[in-house]
């Protein structure tokens, strides 16, 4: 950083962080933990802390994480919640309750879920229109493995609208709550959200 040119600027971008459940991190076959992501992101906000304005983590919001994918288990989404925030995760990726696996043929994981039999045909026309839109080459269509993680992943979408920024750890919890996920039993948070309040703002 220190052999940059003045007035240059290092964004760093796109770092796959992916998940903090170390359950994901292994379906996804990542080869790091959980507590390496932590380090990770403490190191970096440290440098750019120290580093005057010309080392930029935070500044894009748009790094890797994905949050839902076929074996999604509410366990894993809710292993999730600490570390999202502990690490203002919002700032790191922005919109992280809406983000999924994009399923690409050639992919390990691809023909994992085709064998277990969770391509999902009548949402690939669906699928196919927002890869177009966004650039990108389009993926196959899925469907969860788990049907509860289905009604939860159903859950946070009609709750995205209403969603401010830095809520969404809160909003995700409430819904996990709702569904009876078991590492919340007998756990409070400190300020109760009411999820309805977030739905009702979202629906026309």
């Amino acid at each position: 950083i220190a052999a940059l040119p003045a007035g240059f600027r290092l964004h760093l971008y796109l770092v796959g962080f992916e998940s903090f459940s170390a359950a994901e991190l292994r379906r996804l076959g990542k080869g790091i933990s959980p507590e390496q992501n932590s380090r990770a992101i403490e190191a970096m906000d440290r440098l750019q802390e120290r580093s005057s304005g010309r080392f930029l983590f935070r500044a894009r919001g748009a790094h890797g994480f994905i949050l839902f994918n076929p074996w999604t288990e509410p366990d894993d989404l809710a292993a999730n919640i600490p570390h999202l925030r502990r690490h203002r995760f919002h700032d790191i990726r922005r919109d992280y309750l809406a983000t999924r696996l994009r399923l690409l043929p050639g992919l390990p994981l691809y023909e994992r879920a085709r064998q277990q039999g969770l391509f999902d045909d009548e949402s690939q026309h669906v699928a196919g229109v927002e890869a177009f839109f966004r650039g990108y080459s389009p993926p196959r269509a899925w469907r969860f493995r788990n049907p509860e993680t289905a009604r939860i992943w159903t859950a946070v979408q009609e709750a995205l609208p209403g969603v401010q920024r830095g809520e969404e750890a809160d909003v995700l919890e409430r819904i996990l709550r709702d569904a009876g996920c078991e590492l919340f039993q007998g756990f409070h948070i400190s300020e109760p959200l009411d999820l309805g309040s977030f739905i009702t703002a979202a629906r026309p």
